[in-house]
Parts: structure tokens; sequence; C-alpha cells
């Protein structure tokens, strides 16, 4: 694994075709965060991604708490589900609507 402190190699005349995953994430960064992922067991892994998926939900929780705070929790929990898989794929499985849509 390539270690935190190290800086980044100076740029080349050839640009890297290297993308980011993300838009604000330096190539050195993204490239460090692999390198460290290739490192876990897929047991790591699994774990980190459940825990990222349920902060992901907590924070959508968080919002939907705050732009709806006279919601009861079942309108809450239904929002979330709205907000990750959409109101179609919802009402096809549960023939609910969120009012106004």
């Amino acid at each position: 694994m390539t270690e935190p402190h190290r800086t980044p190699a100076p740029h080349s005349a050839e640009p890297s075709r290297y993308r980011t995953q993300s838009a604000d994430t330096s190539e050195w960064a993204d490239r460090l965060l692999f390198d460290h992922l290739r490192t876990l067991s897929p047991r790591e892994s699994m774990r980190l991604c459940m825990e990222a998926c349920r902060t992901m939900d907590e924070l959508l929780i968080a919002g939907l708490r705050r732009d709806h705070p006279n919601a009861d929790d079942d309108e809450i929990e239904f929002r979330l589900a709205v907000t990750k898989y959409g109101a179609d794929v919802l009402e096809q499985c549960t023939g609910r609507r969120l009012p106004g849509t």
C-alpha cells in the first residue's frame, strides 16, 4: 500500500489518462484509496460498504426529518425508500404514492 505521507509525483509532459472517481479528488488520492481497498479482505470490504450505506441512510433521514418535521416514522421511512428507489418503483411494489406526486 502507498504510504499516506507520500507526495504526488511531479506532472509529466503527457497528461494522465486516469480518470478519478470524483471530480474533487486528485489522482494521487484516488490511487491511494484504491491501493488500500485492494488490501482488504472480502469481509472487510463488505463491512465498509454496509457502513457507508447505513451512514447514507442516516444522512438522508436527517434531511427528510428537517424537510418534513411533522412526518411520522412510517412516512419518513417511505420517503427514504422513494428517495433511494424512485416513486414509480415504490408505487409498483406497495401501491402507495407520496401526496402531490
